[in-house]
């Protein structure tokens, strides 16, 4: 279990992380930043006119000697808003679609939605990018070769000639968009495949073990992959690891009506990257035992770790935590280890590269590494753990095994509780409310196979998200910017509850709207978008 006796803390079930000791080093590459220390009032930062704004803090500054330990490394990453005034001075992209054709299509005209979708992204193409699409069954066929969008409508055309037909090779599929974007990588662009399918893999390759294979390797050529599934019966534990495994994004469509906006957020985040390729990269010292990332597909080995954030984009927001278990023999101030953090900058077509370097004091008093504390961070990390175990009971239930899950669930709600005495954070008090609900969420999905497949893929999708700090999937609150708020705008303005601009921004006006529903539905009024108010109001 992850929610371990060591996480906790030392006492009154404090966890996580402080800024400690750290060093920033500079590259050639980085701006030339200059040296400096930081310290628990003052966490390294990036700096300069970086597109991308980097926090790095340790769970403490102190250590106690003598015995294993687990020591927290938190990652912290946003991307100002940056708004793109005209379409060229966007970056460039080579694209393509890889569209399932099978039977299941035929239902609730999800081909007919997916053809629109796709004639939108022919639409938004411009001299710069390259557009490929590929369609699949049991047989494999490159509709429109990866090239410049010259023939808008004889492209569109070929796009309304699909019909539903056949089974499904999506691993085929998938990889002959691959060879598409692969013929054209350009490290000035942003290099993606789209995977959409609504049922499962059962001819061709169809294991997810060596899919996920396949994309990793064509992931190290420079392109990314991102996947969309739609209705209730396709493998949503496929898809999500293809997208982990390709660096790109997961979509659980639930309605079909839904599939043209989903494509419309993919295109605009591709629009607003400013970075590709970001890298973070862990070099510890011998005091290492081992290393365990959380919410990333990581390449890890006892002292080290890679790992990849693929391209981010405009007003993205992020977190990555690891878990050093370190063992110290010594008093004092010991390095622990140094991070590499790199992209390649749209704007400026440069590589960007800042090292920064770790020290860590061992002490035999636990009372001092208690004091190092800092609870602000401690409670990002607390969340980002809890969501692990909390995925790891809804997978239980969905093995069939509801009173464990249940159980354990009560179990982390308590030491949730617990902890929040300390924290009183906001963000917890919803995580514990979510927690509660899942009960009643449990129950209801028993009712029938719809209603599991639905919650399982709704669950797994809210999961997939918060492991990497973005919780909006059940918590909203003012400063938020993202596609969920933009859902929540839209349902508070069909209650004539909200009248302003659909733009995903979570400001005061959403956060009044808010309140008013939540005082006319008898939800405690906070302003908060929690899992209470998302449910009443059919978002969660």
């Amino acid at each position: 279990m992850l929610f371990k006796k060591s996480l906790i803390g030392i006492s009154a079930g404090l966890l996580l992380v402080a800024a400690c000791g750290c060093k920033k080093v500079n590259t050639a590459e980085n701006s030339g930043l200059p040296l400096r220390n930081a310290s628990i009032k003052n966490p390294v930062v990036t700096e300069g006119n970086w597109p991308i704004h980097c926090t790095f803090e340790l769970d403490r500054e102190k250590c106690m000697t003598g015995k294993p330990e687990d020591v927290f490394l938190l990652i912290k990453y946003a991307v100002p808003e940056q708004p793109v005034d005209s379409q060229n001075e966007r970056p460039g992209l080579n694209l393509s679609l890889v569209l399932d054709r099978s039977g299941s299509m035929s239902e609730q005209n999800k081909i007919g939605y997916v053809q629109n979708a796709a004639g939108y992204v022919v639409d938004k193409m411009i001299d710069k990018d390259k557009l490929g699409i590929v369609d699949y069954d049991d047989v494999i066929r490159h509709l429109w070769p990866l090239s410049e969008v010259k023939s808008v409508s004889m492209i569109k055309e070929l796009i309304r000639s699909l019909y539903p037909r056949g089974s499904t090779n999506l691993c085929g599929g998938l990889m002959a968009g691959v060879d598409q974007v692969q013929g054209a990588i350009d490290s000035n662009k942003v290099n993606r495949v789209i995977l959409f399918s609504d049922g499962l893999a059962n001819t061709g390759i169809t294991s997810a073990a060596e899919i996920n294979k396949l994309v990793r390797k064509a992931r190290q050529s420079g392109l990314s992959v991102s996947t969309m599934g739609v209705g209730l019966y396709y493998n949503e534990d496929l898809l999500q690891s293809i997208a982990e495994s390709g660096g790109g994004k997961y979509y659980y469509i639930e309605n079909p009506a839904q599939i043209e906006e989903i494509f419309r957020e993919e295109l605009h985040s591709l629009f607003k990257t400013v970075a590709n390729n970001v890298t973070i990269e862990f070099n510890g010292n011998n005091c290492i035992d081992s290393i365990v990332i959380l919410g990333y597909e990581a390449n890890v080995n006892k002292n080290g770790a890679l790992t990849s954030l693929g391209n981010v984009y405009s007003g993205q927001k992020g977190v990555l935590l690891m878990k050093l278990k370190i063992r110290l023999n010594d008093v004092g101030r010991q390095p622990l280890g140094n991070i590499t953090f790199s992209f390649f900058d749209c704007k400026t077509k440069q590589t960007r590269k800042q090292d920064v370097s770790f020290s860590i004091t061992g002490v035999k008093d636990s009372t001092e590494v208690l004091n190092s504390i800092n609870k602000t961070a401690a409670a990002e990390a607390t969340l980002i753990v809890a969501d692990n175990e909390h995925e790891e009971y809804v997978r239980q239930f969905e093995r069939g095994d509801k009173v464990l899950a249940q159980q354990n669930l009560a179990s982390l709600q308590q030491k949730m509780e617990t902890l929040n005495k300390d924290f009183s954070d906001i963000r917890i008090k919803n995580k514990i409310a979510s927690i509660q609900m899942e009960k009643n969420e449990m129950e209801t999905a028993e009712k029938s196979e719809s209603n599991l497949q639905g919650y399982i893929k709704t669950s797994k999708q809210r999961f997939y998200y918060a492991k990497k700090g973005n919780r909006a999937k059940y918590l909203m609150q003012a400063g938020d910017s993202n596609y969920d708020v933009k859902k929540l705008q839209k349902k508070l303005s069909e209650l004539h509850l909200y009248n302003g601009k659909i733009d995903g921004t979570f400001d005061e006006r959403v956060k009044v709207a808010v309140e008013k529903y939540q005082k006319d539905n008898g939800i405690e009024v906070d302003g908060v978008a929690g899992p209470e108010t998302l449910k009443k109001l059919g978002l969660y």
